[in-house]
C-alpha cells in the first residue's frame, strides 16, 4: 500500500501567479529552514532544491520539500543543533514576526 498526499502547487507556480505576500514569504522561508534543519541533522543533503521542488498546500499553507532524487548522505551525519546559521536565521524571522 502506497501513501500519496495531494499538495495543490509548487512554489515556482506560486511565485509566478503574484499572490505571495511577505507574511507568506516569512511563513515559507522558516518551513523551508526548519525542512532543511531536519534532513541537515538527520545527514541528508537534498541537492536539487529549487522552487519547483517545494510543494504548498494552499489549505493550510504547509510547505514540503519534494524530489530527493540527487539527495546524499553526508559522511558522518551532523548532531543535531549543530546547524548555527540555521538557528540564526530562525532567531531572525521570530524577531521580524513580531514587528
Amino acid at each position: 500500500m502506497s501513501y500519496q498526499e495531494l499538495l495543490d502547487v509548487e512554489l515556482r507556480s506560486l511565485i509566478a501567479s503574484g499572490q505571495v505576500t511577505v507574511s507568506h514569504c516569512r511563513l515559507f522561508a522558516y518551513q523551508l529552514l526548519t525542512a532543511l534543519r531536519f534532513a541537515h541533522s538527520s545527514g541528508i543533503i537534498h541537492c536539487g532544491l529549487k522552487p519547483s521542488n517545494v510543494l504548498i498546500n494552499c489549505h493550510d499553507l504547509v510547505l514540503k520539500l519534494a524530489d530527493f532524487q540527487f539527495a546524499r548522505l553526508s559522511s558522518p551525519a551532523p548532531e543535531h543543533g549543530k546547524l548555527s546559521t540555521v538557528s540564526s536565521l530562525r532567531s531572525i524571522f521570530e524577531v521580524t514576526n513580531k514587528e
